[in-house]
């Protein structure tokens, strides 16, 4: 029950958050502004998803960052509500957008690492057999992998954010 509680106050969070980085203090303000995008929701379904008791479709939550300029959100969503993105972001992406130096910065240095990778990669498939001794080398290359992976969804929010700043 504890972890049910958990996670239905950081989808509170996750949504309340967003919509007041959204520039919109109360959900009255947010809803007359769906309402201006032609999105049919109301203050009291905004609430229901703000306090964890309603889970809003993926095409809503597609809607809710768009008309909140918080494009966060569609990944915060999927890597801690949505079961797929659960299973895919289960190391925890930590997508912001507050130190983009340091995304760079990591991002470099995986860029640093891929030709070990790509060398590594080809002499634990040449063989079409995946053994136990080449364990830890995959792990080495996966980390590599994962880290891009981070860094290009951080960088992507960034950009998102980066280009709703200049129109």
């Amino acid at each position: 029950m504890e972890n049910i509680d958990l996670a239905r106050e950081m989808r509170a969070r996750l949504y309340r958050e967003c919509r007041e980085r959204g520039q919109f203090s109360s959900r009255d303000k947010a809803a007359s502004a769906f309402s201006v995008e032609n999105v049919k929701i109301s203050a009291s379904s905004l609430k229901d998803f703000e306090t964890g008791k309603r889970t809003p479709s993926p095409n809503l939550v597609l809607d809710m960052a768009r008309v909140y300029q918080t494009p966060e959100l569609k990944w915060l969503h999927c890597s801690t509500v949505c079961p797929i993105g659960l299973e895919i972001y289960k190391k925890g992406a930590g997508l912001g957008t507050e130190d983009i130096y340091r995304t760079y910065f990591e991002l470099a240095g995986a860029f640093d690492r891929i030709n070990d990778v790509e060398t590594s990669l080809h002499e634990i498939i040449a063989d079409d057999a995946f053994t136990p001794d080449e364990e830890e080398k995959m792990d080495e290359i996966l980390g590599v992998l994962d880290k891009i992976t981070e860094s290009t969804d951080r960088l992507r929010v960034w950009i998102e954010k980066s280009r709703k700043g200049a129109r």
